[in-house]
C-alpha cells in the first residue's frame, strides 16, 4: 500500500496533489497561498507524508471550533506536519490509504500496465471535487 501511495508523487501533475491536500485538510481557507505553502513543503516532505499528517490534524481536530484551526497555508509554513500528534489516531492509516488511492482515481494495476488513466493525460479528475463542484483542471 506504502509504495502505491508514494507513487502518487512521481504520476500526478502537483495540481491534483495539491486537491488531495487540499480535501483532507480541515480548514479550506486562504487557497492560493496554501498552494505556495504546499509546493515549498514538497520540497521538504513526501507527499505522502504531508497527506498522512493531515488526515491525522483533521481526525484530532473534528470537534474543535474551526476558528482555532489555522489555515492551511500557515500549517504548512510552520512545518506542523512534523507535530506530533495531542492524542493517539484511532483511525487505521490503511483506511486512510485507500480513501486516498480512490480518491486519486489511481490505479496501480493499469498504471503497470501501460494503460493508466495517467498515460491518457491525467488521473480520475472527474473523481477530485473542489470546493466549488468542479472539476480539478477548471
Amino acid at each position: 500500500m506504502i509504495d502505491k501511495i508514494a507513487s502518487l508523487q512521481e504520476k500526478l501533475p502537483f495540481d491534483q496533489q495539491f486537491e488531495l491536500f487540499w480535501m483532507e485538510y480541515p480548514r479550506r481557507k486562504g487557497k492560493g497561498a496554501a498552494r505556495k505553502a504546499f509546493s515549498n513543503a514538497l520540497n521538504k516532505q513526501d507527499l505522502q507524508y504531508i497527506l498522512e499528517a493531515a488526515h491525522n490534524f483533521a481526525i484530532e481536530t473534528r470537534q474543535q471550533d474551526p476558528k482555532f484551526i489555522p489555515h492551511p497555508a500557515t500549517w504548512l509554513n510552520q512545518e506542523r506536519y512534523d507535530d506530533e500528534p495531542d492524542e493517539p489516531i484511532d483511525q487505521p492509516l490503511d483506511v486512510f490509504k485507500k480513501t486516498l488511492l480512490e480518491r486519486s482515481g489511481f490505479d496501480p494495476v493499469d498504471a503497470g500496465a501501460g494503460n493508466s488513466d495517467l498515460e491518457k493525460g491525467g488521473i480520475g479528475t472527474s473523481r477530485i471535487r473542489l470546493v466549488g463542484g468542479g472539476k480539478a483542471g477548471e
